[in-house]
């Protein structure tokens, strides 16, 4: 079993959160069929795939991609080991950040759109009910589970759905709901020539 599956900080983005007081943890996988054992991006577009940040970053070296597979291949095979040392890195991330004056929080889904919400850790119903003290985020292109959280809020478990090119109706509702919607634009236009698309979404 993998000693350790979060990634603390790892990235220009977490990192600037610290100044903010928080101190991130992120659980990265293998995206879509990846693996070869498991779809870990059921709703994932043409476009996600291709635009995917699986080799981005730390993810363009090779060992990196390879343990992000063996991952997901040990959480496909022994989820309940799997979820056991999910369980220890979070204590860990408590505890690190507790010694940094920091905020502990939590992204599971760092390249994967896995529902943690339906996934029982002991006697507790899910890994948010585990940690009820410990904010948890995600990106999700899964509108069912927009749907389940809209019906069955989790206080800690803040969910943003991700606008691709072929989901736009479901963006509508997603903002309908009250939810925000992540877009991806061009890089390099300036703050004051942001423009709308005829859906009313900003690019």
């Amino acid at each position: 079993m993998t000693t350790k599956l979060l990634s603390i900080d790892t990235n220009a983005k977490t990192i600037k959160g610290q100044g903010k007081g928080y101190l991130t943890g992120i659980l990265y996988l293998a995206p879509s069929n990846e693996s070869g054992v498991v779809n870990t991006c059921g709703y994932a577009s043409q476009g996600c795939r291709a635009a995917c940040l699986f080799t981005a970053g730390r993810g363009r070296f090779d060992n990196v991609r390879k343990a992000r597979v063996r991952k997901t291949m040990e959480f496909h095979q022994n989820k309940g080991e799997f979820m056991d040392q999910l369980v220890k890195d979070i204590h860990a991330l408590i505890k690190k950040a507790n010694k940094l004056g920091l905020k502990p929080c939590v992204r599971l889904n760092g390249t994967s759109d896995i529902s943690w919400e339906q996934i029982p850790v002991g006697r507790s119903s899910n890994i948010f009910e585990l940690f009820e003290g410990v904010p948890f985020y995600d990106y999700t292109k899964n509108f069912k589970k927009l749907v389940r959280l809209k019906e069955n809020p989790i206080a800690n478990y803040s969910l943003t759905f991700s606008r691709s090119e072929s989901n736009e109706e479901q963006s509508k509702l997603a903002l309908a709901l009250g939810f925000n919607v992540a877009s991806v634009f061009r890089r390099g236009k300036a703050k004051g020539d942001a423009k709308k698309d005829k859906s009313g979404f900003v690019l």
